[in-house]
């Protein structure tokens, strides 16, 4: 009597809070920044003053333009984990990737 109990309260104190979605969209920004103010001054430092910004810029748009294309294959084909839209566009082999 006294290990069920106990081991309903390891089940109870097992129980992980889930995000919202807003919630890990904040983690995930948050995580961004740091990492880029613990790498952006010594990229500054390693590209100079000039290309540093430029490569940054170049990198953003990149990014933007992946995530949108990311996003509108999610919408289209109705698939929202990314190993599984690798699989419907690539094909089955590349879902193993």
């Amino acid at each position: 009597m006294i290990n069920e109990s106990l081991l309903s309260k390891q089940k109870e104190e097992k129980k992980e809070a889930r995000l919202t979605p807003f919630g890990t969209f904040i983690t995930l920004i948050k995580g961004y920044c740091c990492l880029t103010l613990l790498l952006v001054p010594k990229a500054y430092a390693n590209g100079g003053y000039i290309f540093s910004p430029c490569a940054q810029i170049a990198s953003f748009m990149i990014t933007s333009l992946c995530s949108i294309k990311l996003a509108q294959t999610a919408l289209d084909r109705q698939v929202f984990n990314y190993s599984e839209i690798v699989a419907e566009v690539l094909g089955k082999p590349a879902g193993y990737l």
